[in-house]
């Protein structure tokens, strides 16, 4: 019986994901992109999208199961319509949806991992998302000076865009972004990622 639940669970988790990849990379396609049928602009943006999104959110859940909480993809049926409706403006919203997690008290406090502050356990598990679309930026930007044919540099460059964008919307200190969960364990810390993202952004636009 525990097996036939968890694997449910899995699925729905797994089909929230593709449902919010999906929105997501038709939101970076842009309105003119769907309506014009240009293959490579979604192609592109699903390849960026699947990157950026998908790992953001697993580093979330990642580092939140590696600490013994219980961690979940939830999809968000408000924040998918929002995120849906700036296909048609020029600043992207992403809030299709949220890893849940809940951690047991005996992780809350870090018994046992040396955490005993659990705004920093929280800190800790919004950072995940933020650094690794950061460190994917930046891997993506180093492919664009590759010696390969200009569509793979194109979809790099898009990559590379996309990683650094999430980046820095999901470390502004508002909740609910992880930004505001940084600014509460660590006001230094939050704002310096932050100009880390800004500094990125630069580069890579």
């Amino acid at each position: 019986m525990y097996v036939e639940l968890r694997r449910r669970y899995e699925l729905n988790e797994y089909l929230a994901l593709a449902l919010s990849v999906i929105v997501v990379a038709l939101v970076f396609t842009g309105w003119e992109g769907i309506i014009t049928s240009n293959k490579f602009r979604l192609a592109t943006a699903f390849i960026g999208v699947s990157t950026a999104f998908l790992f953001h959110e697993l580093a979330h859940r990642a580092v939140a199961r590696k600490f013994g909480c219980y961690a979940r993809y939830v999809i968000s049926p408000l924040g998918l319509i929002i995120t849906l409706l700036t296909v048609f403006t020029p600043i992207k919203i992403i809030m299709t949806g949220y890893v849940g997690i809940v951690c047991p008290p005996p992780y809350t406090f870090g018994y046992g991992y040396g955490y005993t502050d659990p705004k920093r356990l929280y800190a800790l598990i919004a950072m995940a998302g933020p650094l690794t679309n950061i460190a994917l930026s930046v891997i993506f930007y180093s492919l664009t000076y590759a010696p390969l044919p200009l569509t793979y540099l194109r979809i790099f460059n898009f990559a590379a865009e996309i990683n650094a964008w999430i980046a820095f919307f999901n470390l502004i200190p508002i909740p609910p972004l992880d930004g505001s969960k940084i600014f509460t364990y660590n006001p230094i810390l939050s704002i310096f990622l932050v100009m880390v993202s800004v500094v990125l952004m630069v580069v890579v636009f």
